[in-house]
């Protein structure tokens, strides 16, 4: 919360960002709040730039990441950015959850975009499925 605060003041922010760069390698849960702080004050560009930078350091990503990200490029009316940015989530092998995709399912169907909400819709569909038949299998 506190670092979410301090994104609007540009100073602070950058000495957290150059703190965390430099001296502390943060983990996906100070990466998540940083992340998030830029998108709610509307630094998505400045947002994606320190997850790339933390992703070649090493530090890996999680749904938390991505829902961020995706949400808030909805909410900015770029739906092919948060569609770009789901398909990385799959390429990279990070499973997105039913918040991932409720998020961009609501914003597809909030852009008209219903060719899209039907496809993801039915992605999440086999994905439950699997994940179901996996848990009765194990069972």
């Amino acid at each position: 919360m506190v670092f979410a605060r301090l994104v609007k003041l540009r100073g602070p922010m950058s000495f957290w960002i150059r703190t965390y760069k430099e001296v502390v390698m943060p983990n996906v849960i100070t990466l998540n709040t940083l992340v998030d702080g830029m998108c709610k004050h509307g630094r998505i560009n400045s947002a994606i730039d320190f997850l790339n930078e933390m992703q070649q350091k090493g530090l890996k990503t999680n749904a938390i990441t991505y829902v961020i990200l995706i949400s808030a490029f909805c909410n900015a009316n770029n739906i092919d950015k948060a569609m770009a940015l789901f398909d990385e989530m799959l390429k990279i092998g990070c499973s997105p959850d039913a918040i991932v995709y409720y998020c961009l399912i609501s914003g597809l169907s909030q852009a008209g975009r219903v060719d899209d909400v039907s496809s993801v819709a039915s992605m999440m569909k086999k994905v439950e499925f699997s994940r179901k038949n996996r848990l009765e299998k194990a069972t």
